[in-house]
């Protein structure tokens, strides 16, 4: 027993090392397979468009009604996972950027508070 628990551990630990390019696909096709880049995009603006305008039958019937207020882009919300988390090393780690300065200059996107005592304008 105890060597099944350490070659598990052994291969998890392995496998982490070797970082996202090992990982299953997260939005699949309905044949199973990746999307192609323009397959995506397409998929993904006519979600969009759906969620902005909703869907009406031809006689003015309201089948699904509007959603969104403005449109979003998939990136954003990679960056809202990120700037969701209280802790930044947390967000840092889970999108796996090689330079921290990465996941704060594009991905965190809290507001920043302004210092009490600090003058705004000279």
């Amino acid at each position: 027993m105890f060597n099944l628990l350490a070659s598990r551990r052994a291969r998890s630990l392995r496998l982490s090392k070797l970082g996202p390019a090992i990982r299953p696909t997260l939005l699949c096709n309905l044949q199973g397979d990746p999307f192609t880049g323009s397959g995506f995009r397409s998929n993904w603006h006519r979600l969009i468009q759906t969620a902005l305008k909703g869907r009406r039958r031809k006689n003015g019937i309201v089948t699904l009604a509007p959603v969104l207020k403005e449109p979003f882009t998939f990136n954003n919300l990679r960056a809202k996972n990120a700037t969701d988390e209280d802790d930044f090393e947390a967000a840092h780690n889970r999108l796996a950027h090689s330079d921290r300065r990465t996941t704060q200059m594009v991905y965190v996107r809290k507001p920043r508070r302004a210092q009490a005592g600090r003058k705004v304008c000279a």
